[in-house]
């Protein structure tokens, strides 16, 4: 006896379009919708009923319906199927973007009895490729920093040593000042460029100890500027470094926070009224450290507070509603939370709470224990294809007595290490044909000793690929602009380095602050 075979109910049929993914609406021949699936109701966030009862009018504004009747249906009509891609409205009147593809429903006698249209969310996947090619953005705006970096540390480097050079001698007070001044503006030049290469520079996150305040002032660095000319008054409210304790995290993702939220701040003050104050203030408290951004705007409208932290919302017209969801996710990473208030009248503050470092986070160091400072005099080697760079190495060699020569190029100063003994070679990484690294790879090759002797001389702190080979190969690291104590210091550090080769200090790849 052969099995029964059970022809499938309409409400199978219902159960089975009810789980496509994709939004489901068929439509008689004049348009008005006879069935839609469970997709198309969360797609819309609309009610079935509604949608039945409203129509179109429900689903699209009125310009994406005179594309569906005027195009869409009449291109079906004729082609059997209509393809387009136009705006849709949420349960909040919003615009989405999305694609619809049409079908017509034909009868035994192969008429048009009406259509059925296949409706696919385009929102994430715009979203997707925004923020790919803002990607691609970032990194091309990265690239061009960091050889703006290079360009503008070379001759900030050479103002910084030569006003050294010039305090170093019999001037008067008042030109000393000028000089100090000189100084400490174009390290403060070199630091804004660093700023902003760490905001565009993607990186692998990386978990140090970090100090707030420091992270803060950065930001401000980079904003101060712009907000004193919209009106903004800044409020410093920083606990003493000396007693808010450290965080364990990544100082560039909390550096892309902060940023964030100062923006944010001082656009909705900006847009407000044209002014306002931006108040920081770092606390302390039952194991974390508080951060609180408040800012004197119109503060957060209730309707929208419980969105605030949604991928993709934005009040803004050229917003992505990225922003808070990255940053809340960043906070979180850390362990800490993110929360926000507003004020009894207005204003907005964020609040951070990330928790304090453990005491067992921090390697432990042995007791200092003073080396004794070499004495005689050094022959180091100096290669860079800036003149004025050799220039002031020179000086500032010869000022801490050692005997330094210059080579403007490695294919110089290869030839030089077969004839003659050198006690350090102090490199450039920037320079044409043979760059730094190659330089190194010969060093490995023909003078290995001498690779343990090495110092790098940069202006670009931040480049994640050279900061991991200087790690992998152990090679101290100098950072443009430097002073005269760093160029010290890292000279010492070094020779310490080969005479102790397990010394904590050997390297350093953030180089020696400044």
């Amino acid at each position: 006896m052969s099995p029964q075979i059970r022809e499938p109910s309409l409400k199978h049929f219902q159960k089975a379009l009810g789980l496509i993914q994709n939004g489901l609406l068929l439509q008689d021949k004049s348009g008005c919708p006879l069935y839609i699936n469970q997709a198309l109701c969360h797609i819309f966030g609309a009610a079935e009923e509604d949608i039945l009862n409203e129509g179109l009018t429900r689903l699209f504004p009125a310009d994406s319906i005179k594309t569906i009747k005027d195009k869409i249906l009449p291109e079906t009509l004729r082609f059997g199927v209509g393809k387009a891609e136009l705006d849709g409205i949420n349960h909040e009147g919003e615009r989405f973007p999305l694609s619809i593809s049409t079908m017509t429903v034909e009868d035994d006698e192969d008429d048009a009895v009406g259509f059925v249209s296949v409706c696919k969310d385009l929102s994430e996947e715009r979203e997707f490729q925004r923020r790919k090619l803002h990607s691609e953005k970032l990194a091309a705006v990265g690239e061009m920093l960091a050889g703006v970096a290079h360009e503008l540390n070379n001759p900030l480097t050479s103002v910084v040593g030569f006003s050294e050079l010039l305090l170093r001698k019999r001037v008067s007070p008042e030109i000393k000042r000028q000089l100090r001044r000189i100084s400490s503006e174009a390290i403060r030049t070199s630091k804004i460029v660093q700023n902003l290469l760490s905001v565009v520079r993607s990186h692998k996150p990386e978990r140090i100890l970090v100090g707030v305040n420091g992270v803060i002032q950065n930001v401000l660095e980079l904003k101060s500027r712009q907000l004193h000319f919209d009106n903004i008054r800044l409020v410093r409210r920083l606990s003493d470094d000396k007693i808010l304790p450290k965080v364990v995290g990544d100082y560039q993702q909390l550096l892309e926070v902060f940023l964030n939220l100062i923006n944010n701040a001082h656009q909705a003050m900006s847009a407000d009224r044209g002014k306002g104050t931006l108040t920081i203030t770092t606390t302390s408290n039952d194991g974390a450290v508080i951060i609180r951004i408040s800012d004197t705007g119109p503060g957060i409208a209730k309707k929208i507070q419980g969105k605030l932290f949604q991928p993709f919302f934005t009040t803004k017209s050229d917003g992505s509603g990225l922003g808070l969801n990255i940053s809340q996710k960043i906070i979180r990473e850390h362990g800490g939370n993110l929360t926000f208030e507003n004020g009894r009248d207005r204003g907005t503050s964020f609040i951070i709470c990330l928790p304090i470092a453990s005491d067992g986070f921090e390697p432990f160091s042995a007791p200092e224990i003073p080396r004794p400072r070499s004495s005689k005099p050094l022959k180091i080697m100096v290669l860079d294809d800036e003149e004025v760079i050799l220039d002031l190495q020179y000086h500032l060699l010869s000022q801490l007595g050692h005997e330094p020569h210059l080579f403007s190029s490695a294919s110089e100063a290869l030839p030089a290490l077969n004839e003659q003994s050198f006690d350090l070679i102090l490199a450039d990484i920037k320079m044409p044909r043979i760059n730094g690294f190659k330089f190194y790879k010969h060093l490995e090759r023909q003078h290995p000793q001498m690779t343990q002797r090495l110092i790098f001389i940069t202006g670009d702190s931040l480049n994640q690929k050279n900061n991991h080979f200087f790690s992998e190969h152990q090679i101290h690291v100098l950072y443009k602009p430097f002073v005269l104590k760093q160029l010290e210091a890292i000279i010492q550090n070094t020779l310490d380095k080969e005479s102790d080769p397990n010394s904590e200090s050997a390297y350093d790849t953030k180089g020696i602050p400044q």
